[in-house]
């Protein structure tokens, strides 16, 4: 017998984190009620538009409507500068691998369109 069970959370936490205010699964950026993500962040996205990775996230923040900033590590070299900084106050003597995601000063090393989405999701300010 074969039990699904294991995935039911995992399935929850995408639903959930995929699901607009209004119900519905798709939100309409114009739309200020339809938001899962808190507006009042700030999410730096240290990458390369060469780097196939970072431009993957760059497009996933984008289609969930993820306010944030692409900073390209190569041509800014005050945003290398940053993130190296960064990167070694928070994971000192770790390799910097890009992208590196800085939301609201914590520090994400390659995360995926979902960790953002779940950090900014249980990490926001209830009024």
């Amino acid at each position: 017998m074969i039990r699904h069970f294991h995935f039911l959370p995992l399935i929850m936490l995408l639903l959930t984190l995929g699901a607009c205010s209004d119900g519905s699964s798709q939100c309409d950026a114009s739309d200020p009620e339809c938001s899962n993500v808190p507006k009042e962040n700030v999410v730096l996205l240290y990458g390369s538009p060469t780097c196939g990775i970072c431009t993957s996230l760059d497009s996933g923040l984008n289609a969930n409507y993820i306010d944030h900033v692409f900073l390209d590590v190569n041509e800014d070299m005050e945003a290398n500068q940053a993130m190296h900084d960064k990167m070694a106050e928070a994971y000192p003597g770790e390799q910097v691998l890009i992208p590196v995601v800085d939301v609201n000063g914590v520090i994400l090393r390659q995360p995926s369109v979902l960790q953002v989405k779940k950090y900014l999701w249980e990490n926001q300010e209830t009024n």
